[in-house]
C-alpha cells in the first residue's frame, strides 16, 4: 500500500520538476556530508540545517538555483511522508540569497524566436522530409499559438513511453474553425492547467510559414492518425519515431547557425509568438487571452520594448483641450 502511495505522489509533479527535485536533492546530501552531519540527522531536515545549506550559497555562483533546490528537499519529504520542519526562517534566507545572487549568475532574458527565424526554417527544411515536415508543424505551431514546446513534444524518445495524457495526439486537432483553416488544438496537459488541458489557436497567416498548411502537410506525409502522438514522423523504414524537444531545437538551431544566428531554447518560441503579435499591434487582452499569461508573466516576458514604443506611443498627438489637460 506505502509503494502504491509513494507512485501515486510522485506523480503530482511533471517528469522535468522530478528531475529537477533530485538534482537539489543530491546537492543538499553532498552539502551535509561536506559538514560532517550524520545521515540520521539529515531526514526529515531539521529547519536550523535547512537554514545553514540556504545561507552557505548567499552571494556565490549558482545561487539564483536555490529555491528550486530546497523545493527539491521539499518534495523529497512530501513523497516519503516525512514531517517539513521549516520556519518562517527558511522562507526569508531565501529571498535574501535571491537578492545578493551575482550579476553575472542572473538569467539572461531569452531572446525570442523571430519572424525572420520562421523564414529560414521554411526555405531550409525539407517539406518532403518527414521528420522535417514534423519540425516544420510544430516550430510554427508553437510560435503563433504562443505554445510551450513541453506541451507540444515529449522528452523522450522512447515510444512506449508517451503517454497521450501528457502530450497531443492527432485526435487533439480540431476542425476548420473558419474558411482559412484556423483550428483548435487541444493540449491534454499543460502548466498551469495540468491534466485538465488547454485549447489553443492555430491561426492561418499569410506567407510560408502557415502553421496550418504545415501541419496539414505533416499529418498527411506522416499518416498521422487518431492516436498517433502529433510530434512524431515516419522513418525511412516506414517505423513511427517520436520527435523530441532536444531533436527539434537542434534542426532548428541547425538551420540558424548556418546564417550566423545565436542558438535559442524551446521557450524562444512562445515568447517569439508573443511579441509577433504585440508588435503586429494585436490587443494586448487578446494576445494575453490566446497565449494563456497570467498578467505577471505576460508582463515578465515582452520584449522588442523599443520596437513596442515606436508603434503605440511615438508621436502622440498632445490633448485637444490644453485647458483640461493643464489641470
Amino acid at each position: 500500500m506505502d509503494a502504491k502511495v509513494k507512485m501515486a505522489l510522485e506523480k503530482a509533479w511533471a517528469r522535468g520538476s522530478r528531475k529537477g527535485h533530485m538534482t537539489g536533492l543530491r546537492d543538499f546530501i553532498r552539502w551535509a556530508e561536506g559538514e560532517g552531519i550524520p545521515d540520521e540527522q539529515l531526514f526529515p531536515a531539521p529547519s536550523r540545517i535547512l537554514e545553514a545549506y540556504i545561507a552557505q550559497w548567499t552571494g556565490r555562483k549558482g545561487s539564483a538555483s536555490t529555491g528550486n533546490k530546497v523545493y527539491g528537499i521539499r518534495a523529497f519529504h512530501i513523497a516519503n511522508h516525512l514531517r517539513w520542519e521549516a520556519t518562517i526562517q527558511v522562507k526569508y534566507l531565501l529571498e535574501a540569497v535571491k537578492k545578493e545572487v551575482p550579476r553575472g549568475d542572473m538569467q539572461k532574458p531569452r531572446r525570442p524566436v523571430t519572424r525572420n527565424r520562421l523564414e529560414i526554417l521554411a526555405e531550409g527544411l525539407d517539406a518532403a522530409d518527414p521528420k522535417d515536415a514534423a519540425v516544420r508543424a510544430m516550430a510554427f505551431v508553437a510560435f503563433y499559438a504562443q505554445a510551450r514546446l513541453g506541451e507540444l513534444l515529449p522528452t523522450t524518445m522512447k515510444p512506449e513511453a508517451f503517454d497521450p495524457k501528457f502530450h497531443p495526439v492527432g485526435i487533439d486537432v480540431g476542425e476548420d474553425a473558419s474558411d482559412r483553416g484556423t483550428k483548435l488544438l487541444h493540449l491534454p496537459w499543460t502548466k498551469v492547467k495540468k491534466e485538465k488541458g488547454e485549447d489553443v489557436v492555430i491561426a492561418a497567416q499569410r506567407g510560408h510559414t502557415n502553421p496550418v498548411t504545415a501541419l496539414q502537410d505533416h499529418i498527411f506525409l506522416n499518416d498521422i492518425g487518431d492516436d498517433d502522438p502529433l510530434a512524431s514522423y515516419l522513418d525511412k523504414d516506414g517505423v513511427r519515431r517520436i520527435l523530441t524537444v532536444r531533436a527539434m531545437m537542434a534542426r532548428c538551431n541547425e538551420l540558424w547557425a548556418e546564417k550566423g544566428l545565436v542558438w535559442l531554447t524551446g521557450h524562444c518560441f512562445r515568447i517569439g509568438g508573443t511579441t509577433f503579435y504585440l508588435l503586429a499591434g494585436v490587443s494586448t487582452d487578446v494576445v494575453k487571452a490566446l497565449g494563456r499569461w497570467s498578467s505577471d508573466a505576460f508582463l515578465r516576458y515582452w520584449r522588442s520594448l523599443e520596437h513596442l514604443g515606436i508603434l503605440h506611443i511615438e508621436m502622440i498627438a498632445p490633448p485637444r483641450f490644453n485647458s483640461l489637460a493643464e489641470q
